[in-house]
């Protein structure tokens, strides 16, 4: 259960009913299996927009052929590599984003 409940409790010499424990593990079971069904695992094939700069990054990169050669032209500018060390990754796809349309 959680840490501060667990303190919470003692300190205040307290104890939960059985029911309610059973209640609350069910509730964070739950909670789990939905975090996982909002938040699924990431696509490896996407993982380019995090580091257009990676050589791993590219090979995983579910992209056409012609993304595919945008993205080499953009790994390749080593003023965007600079600039994608100094910005934030937002800052650096939107400054991008009227260079680069689809």
């Amino acid at each position: 259960m959680f840490e501060t409940l667990h303190g919470f409790l003692k300190e205040n010499k307290l104890h939960i009913c059985d029911s309610v424990k059973l209640n609350i593990t069910e509730h964070l079971k739950e909670l789990k299996m939905s975090f996982t069904k909002y938040f699924p695992k990431l696509d490896a094939g996407v993982f380019w927009i995090q580091d257009p700069f990676s050589e791993e990054n590219f090979q995983s990169a579910k992209l056409t052929i012609s993304e595919k050669e945008t993205l080499i032209e953009l790994s390749t500018d080593n003023t965007l590599k600079s600039e994608f060390k100094s910005k934030t990754i937002v800052k650096f796809w939107i400054d991008l984003s009227s260079e680069y349309q689809n």
